[in-house]
């Protein structure tokens, strides 16, 4: 049996399937942080920074099942669980709602609209009546399509990502529609090729790169052609429930020790700024809320105490590091994939066409492609033996006429 710390029986729970273990942390850590939601917080001077986190599992189409790690274990099996007990307990006032169907804004608002009151005397506390809601799909078009954008959908998504106590939408039709304790978290997963076909330069601007924790994987953790629920596992499961119920009680803002407040001054001081867009530096600006927004959970669901120590502060930092790290491999892949498209939409120009010289193959393609990149995919389409470069004769006057023509695969 492995330790009893929460992430610790997590991996030992998910060791039987082939998920990667990244996908089956951040899973995890999403459960978590929307079980804490806004009951518990960092004191950030001028605003109260929450647990909640925006998560997005990346990998190739059936490579390493993405959203097998929540949408089949994480979620259903322990979450949804745990929130069950505590609703025959009576103990659901203030715990979050799991969301996963479509949306469109006005639904999401209706969703997060504060639910009936929860009554604390037992507890004798007074608290604010807090409003988490998990939101996931098993895959990012529910939530971020390029008609999700349209709508609107998305722009909320990024809004209320902060947790306002108090946030206001102005509809077309019902006037202003006021939230409360706002804590959404979410969790979803996408391919480099869908990245690249739907997520606009517009989106990135609003900062999804910095919100969200973007974990990348190219790979299985392993093969397993059986998988078996044994009795080990149903004791681990029922091991992490009982604590998701026990976190549900904590209330209140993280103190300190001075050991972990000095490493976190040091390390965000001592931090360099990323040399290129390969998507780190949107997710740098953010990186050290990130870095707190996990050390709480880690706290929180381990000690079940409202305090963070060194240890926490350099796990989280080695954890989000890693996250930081495998953006140029997300990033990577998603510029792969915009480069095949890109070289796919030439080749398909050419197989309508026929044969076409220079000129008119530039008019087509201009909207799409510099002369730059269209001559990148022409080099790459006649040394595939695909296109044939053909050069008519030296005229009086001005170069030689050139023609592309399409040849026939064997």
């Amino acid at each position: 049996m492995p330790q009893e710390g929460f992430f610790e029986l997590y991996r030992e729970y998910t060791k039987g399937q082939e998920s990667p273990e990244q996908f089956h942390y951040w899973t995890a850590v999403s459960i978590v942080g929307s079980i804490l939601g806004r009951s518990v917080w960092i004191d950030r001077g001028y605003y109260q920074l929450f647990p909640n986190h925006y998560v997005i599992l990346v990998s190739k189409s059936a490579l390493a099942r993405k959203s097998t790690a929540f949408a089949k274990i994480g979620i259903p099996r322990i979450m949804e669980t745990a929130l069950t007990l505590m609703s025959e307990a009576g103990l659901a006032g203030g715990m979050p709602k799991v969301v996963a169907h479509k949306m469109t804004p006005e639904s999401l608002c209706q969703e997060l609209v504060l639910r009936e009151k929860h009554d604390w005397s037992q507890t004798k506390m007074t608290r604010p009546i807090p409003n988490p809601c998990l939101l996931y799909a098993s895959e990012l078009g529910v939530f971020m399509s390029k008609s999700a954008q349209m709508s609107g959908l998305t722009d909320i998504l990024m809004d209320i990502y902060d947790c306002q106590a108090e946030w206001r939408n102005r509809t077309k039709t019902s006037g202003v529609d006021f939230l409360y304790n706002l804590a959404p978290s979410l969790i979803s997963a996408t391919t480099p090729d869908w990245i690249n076909g739907n997520v606009t330069g517009s989106l990135f601007n609003q900062g999804l790169v910095g919100r969200t924790i973007f974990v990348y994987s190219d790979r299985a953790q392993t093969r397993i052609a059986h998988p078996v629920m044994d009795d080990s596992k149903r004791e681990i499961e029922q091991k992490l429930i009982a604590k998701l119920q026990r976190i549900s009680y904590l209330y209140g803002q993280f103190a300190w020790t001075p050991a972990a407040y000095r490493f976190f001054e040091e390390w965000y001081n001592d931090r360099a700024e990323p040399t290129d867009d390969s998507g780190e530096s949107g997710f740098w600006g953010r990186e050290h809320e990130h870095v707190l927004k996990l050390a709480m959970v880690m706290a929180a669901v381990d000690r079940e105490r409202l305090c963070l120590y060194k240890s926490d502060i350099e796990n989280a930092i080695k954890r989000v590091g890693t996250v930081r790290a495998s953006l140029v491999s997300t990033f990577k892949e998603v510029a792969y994939a915009h480069e095949d498209a890109e070289l796919k939409y030439v080749e398909g120009v050419l197989k309508e066409a026929g044969s076409i010289a220079r000129s008119p193959l530039l008019r087509k393609v201009y909207r799409r492609m510099n002369q730059v990149k269209l001559d990148e995919c022409l080099n790459s389409l006649m040394a595939a033996k695909i296109v044939k470069r053909e050069t008519g004769p030296k005229p009086k006057r001005g170069p030689s006429a050139i023609t592309y023509k399409w040849l026939k695969k064997s």
